[in-house]
C-alpha cells in the first residue's frame, strides 16, 4: 500500500502506513460470483468428442471480514469443490466465473500467503508436540528477518492460549501407535499452524469429522471468537452441523448437484423454504431439514429430482431480484468502514505478501532438518528395534561365523559371509525408506501451499534425518563383525571395510528415496522395494559369475549397490590370503585365484567406492526430480 493510503467513511479516516500495513489491514470480504467448474471425462460421446462433467454451476456468494460461512449440502453436491475453488487449490479442469478479494481480482503471486487451508486430514508428526508443532509452522512461514525467534515463539504462545491448547501444549500428537492429543485438540492443533502466518482468509474441510458433537462445537467456537477478535473471513465446509454448530455461523452456501439452493443466514434459509411449501419441524434440526430437502434418494429419484429443481429454480429468481450490496466492512461496535485497499497495493517487501520466500534456503533446511531429526530420535519403539536388530544380527551372524578357518571351506564361508552382509544393509536400509513420502506427502503438500519452503531444502533435511542413523546403525554392527568373523587384521582394510559399507548404505538411502518419491502409496513402495533388492541381489557376482552374463542383463549388475560391496570386501579380504590344503583335496592356494575363479579382479575396491558414490548421487537427484514433479501443489486462481 502507498504511503498514506486511506480506510474511511463519513465518521471515520485512518492513515495507514507500509511500516504497519499488515497488522492493520483485514480482507473486507471474499466474493464469488457465477463460478462454474467441469472436468473432463476419458468416455465419449456418440459422436467420438470428448465428454465432461460439471461439478460446480453458476455458484454465487460472499463472505465478509469476521464472518463464519458454512458451505452444506449432501455427498457430492460440490461443497468441497467449492471450497477448493474460493481457496485456489483446484487442480485440472475448466474453470469459469469470478472470485475476488475486496472487489478486485486475486494476485496469484500473494494469494497463497493471505490464505490457509485446513484439510480434513489432519496429518502431522506424530512425534512432535502441539507447541512444537506449531512453532515449526511460524518458523517456517514467518520471515527470520522481520521476526526474531523470540515473537515467533511468542506468537505460538498466544495462539495455543487463544484455542484453549495449553493443557496439551506439551503433549506429543500422537498416531495410531502413539498415544497423543484427542481428536478435539488435534483439530485445533491443525488450525493452529494454520493461523501464525495471519492469513486474511481462513479455509476448513470437514472441520469436525470425525469429532464428537462436544469437541466439534468447541472447535468451531474457538474458530469463530478468533474470527470476530482477528476480523478474519472463515469458510468452512460441514455435513449434519448441530444446533448450537448452527447458531455460530453467520451465513450457510447450500449446494445441490452443484447449484446453489440459498445462500445467506440460516434465518433467512428457513424462511425462504417455507415460504415455498416446505416448513422446518419445530424440533427438527435445520441442518438435517436442509439436508432431506436437497438429498436425492434412489427410492425416490424422480420426486427428489423435481423438488431439488424447483429450489435450484427458486433462488435462481430470488437472486435475480435482489441487489447486490456493497462490499463493506462492518462490526457491531464499530461504523461501517468502506475498504478501498487492493491486494496489489499492499506492500510490495514485505516477505509474507510478496509471495518470495520467508526464510533464505539454509534456514529453511536447518528448521526441516530439527523437526525431521527430532521426528527420528523420538521414535522411541523404532530406535530399541534398531538397536536390538543390530545386536542379534551382530550375535547371530559374529558366532556364526566365527574366527573362519585360512582353508578350503574357508573360501566358501568368506565369500558367503561377505556377500550376506550387503544384501543384509540393501534389506534393512531400504525399507523404511520407501514409506517415508507416501506418509509425508500430505503434509508436505501443505506446507507447500502455504509457500513455507522449497522442495530441495526439504528433500535434503529428510535424506540426511534418515541417512545418520541408517549409516549409524550400519557402523554400530561392521566394527565387531571384522573382528569377529577374523578378516584380515590389517588396518587399512578395516576402514576400507568401514568406508564401502557407508557408502554401500548411503546408496541403500538413495535408492529408497528414489523409489518413495515416485510412488504415491505406502502399499506400492512396499512391493516395489523388495522386489528391486532381489534384481540387485541376483546381479550382485555371488549367484551368477558376472562374466556369463547375456548383454540384456549385464547393465542390471552395473547397478547393483550390492556386487559392488560385494566385489570391495572379496578383494579387500582374499588378496594377499593364504589357504590351507588337504592332500586329498581339490585346492585353491591363494586369495587372488579365488578373485580369478569368480571374475571379481576388474574394478579396484576404489573404483567400487567411487561408483557406489556415483550411484547414490544419481538416485538421490533422480528422487528429488520425482518429488517436485509429484508433490507439486495445485493452484487455479481466477
Amino acid at each position: 500500500m502507498p504511503p498514506n493510503s486511506k480506510i474511511s467513511d463519513e465518521h471515520l479516516a485512518i492513515n495507514v502506513s507500509d511500516a504497519d500495513t499488515r497488522a492493520a489491514y483485514r480482507a473486507g470480504s471474499l466474493s464469488w460470483n457465477t463460478v462454474t467448474y467441469s472436468i473432463d471425462l476419458k468416455a465419449k460421446d456418440d459422436n467420438g468428442k470428448p465428454t465432461s462433467r460439471t461439478l460446480l454451476s453458476d455458484v454465487s456468494g460472499e463472505a465478509k471480514r469476521g464472518e463464519l460461512v458454512a458451505i452444506m449440502g449432501s455427498s457430492g453436491a460440490g461443497k468441497t469443490t467449492l471450497l477448493n475453488c474460493l481457496s485456489g487449490r483446484l487442480g485440472t479442469g475448466s474453470l469459469s466465473g469470478s472470485v475476488t478479494l475486496d472487489g478486485r481480482p486475486r494476485n496469484r503471486k500473494t494469494w497463497k500467503k493471505l490464505v490457509a487451508f485446513v484439510e480434513q486430514d489432519d496429518q502431522m508428526y506424530s512425534n512432535i508436540t502441539v507447541r512444537e508443532t506449531i512453532n515449526y509452522a511460524a518458523r517456517l512461514r514467518l520471515s527470520s528477518s522481520r521476526y526474531t525467534r523470540a515473537e515467533k515463539t511468542s506468537l505460538t504462545d498466544d495462539i495455543i492460549k487463544s484455542l484453549r491448547l495449553t493443557k496439551a501444549k506439551d503433549t506429543y500428537i500422537g498416531d495410531g501407535l502413539t498415544r497423543g492429543v484427542s481428536g478435539g485438540e488435534r483439530k485445533r492443533t491443525a488450525i493452529a499452524q494454520e493461523l501464525v502466518g495471519n492469513p486474511e482468509i481462513l479455509f476448513l474441510d470437514e472441520p469436525t469429522s470425525g469429532l464428537d458433537s462436544n469437541s466439534a462445537f468447541a472447535v468451531l467456537e474457538n474458530v469463530k471468537a478468533e474470527a470476530v477478535r482477528t476480523g478474519r473471513i472463515v469458510i468452512l465446509t460441514i455435513h449434519q452441523p448441530s444446533n448450537e454448530i448452527l447458531s455460530l455461523l453467520s451465513k450457510v452456501v447450500l449446494l445441490a448437484g452443484g447449484s446453489t439452493v440459498f445462500f445467506g443466514p440460516v434465518e433467512d434459509a428457513l424462511a425462504h423454504f417455507a415460504s415455498l411449501g416446505y416448513t422446518c419441524p419445530a424440533r427438527k434440526n435445520p441442518a438435517d431439514f436442509f439436508l432431506d430437502l436437497l438429498t436425492i434418494d434412489e427410492d425416490s429419484h424422480e420426486e427428489d429430482t423435481a423438488r431439488v429443481k424447483k429450489l435450484q429454480e427458486a433462488y435462481r429468481q430470488l437472486e435475480a431480484t435482489s441487489i447486490e450490496s456493497k462490499i463493506t466492512v462492518t462490526h457491531p461496535s464499530e461504523p461501517k468502514i468502506s475498504m478501498t485497499v487492493s491486494l496489489d497495493a499492499l506492500p510490495g517487501d514485505s516477505p509474507e505478501l510478496s509471495g518470495g520466500w520467508s526464510n533464505n534456503w539454509f534456514t529453511e533446511f536447518l528448521i526441516l532438518f530439527e523437526r525431521a531429526w527430532l521426528d527420528v530420535m523420538r521414535s522411541k519403539p523404532v530406535v530399541i528395534a534398531s538397536f536390538v536388530r543390530t545386536a542379534v544380527l551382530v550375535i547371530l551372524i559374529g558366532f556364526a561365523f566365527w574366527q573362519l578357518d585360512k582353508d578350503q571351506r574357508g573360501i566358501q564361508n568368506r565369500a558367503g559371509i561377505l556377500f550376506l552382509w550387503p544384501i543384509n544393509q540393501v534389506f534393512v536400509t531400504l525399507q523404511p525408506i520407501v514409506a517415508t513420502f507416501p506418509l509425508e506427502r500430505v503434509i508436505m503438500l501443505r506446507e507447500r501451499s502455504a509457500g513455507s519452503y522449497r522442495v530441495s531444502s526439504f528433500y535434503i533435511a529428510k535424506v540426511l534425518s534418515q541417512a545418520i542413523p541408517s549409516v549409524f546403525f550400519s557402523m554400530l554392527a561392521c566394527v565387531p563383525l571384522y573382528w569377529m568373523i577374523g578378516l584380515q587384521p590389517s588396518a587399512w582394510k578395516f576402514f576400507a571395510w568401514l568406508l564401502i559399507n557407508a557408502f554401500e548404505t548411503t546408496a541403500a538411502v538413495a535408492l529408497g528415496f528414489m523409489v518413495s518419491s515416485g510412488v504415491a502409496t505406502v502399499q506400492m513402495a512396499m512391493a516395489i522395494a523388495p522386489m528391486v533388492a532381489v534384481v540387485f541381489l541376483l546381479f550382485g557376482g555371488n549367484i551368477i559369475n558376472n562374466g556369463s552374463l547375456g548383454w540384456w542383463f549385464k547393465w542390471l549388475h552395473y547397478v547393483s549397490p550390492i556386487g559392488y560391496a560385494y566385489r570391495s570386501f572379496m578383494q579387500l579380504e582374499f588378496r594377499g590370503l593364504s589357504l590351507s590344503c588337504k592332500p586329498d583335496e581339490p585346492c585353491t592356494p591363494t586369495g587372488e585365484l579365488v578373485l580369478q575363479q569368480q571374475d571379481l579382479n576388474g574394478l579396484s575396491v576404489w573404483a567400487c567406492a567411487g561408483i557406489l558414490v556415483a550411484l547414490s548421487t544419481w538416485w538421490f537427484l533422480t528422487g528429488y526430480a520425482l518429488l517436485r514433479k509429484t508433490s507439486k501443489p495445485k493452484m487455479k486462481v481466477l
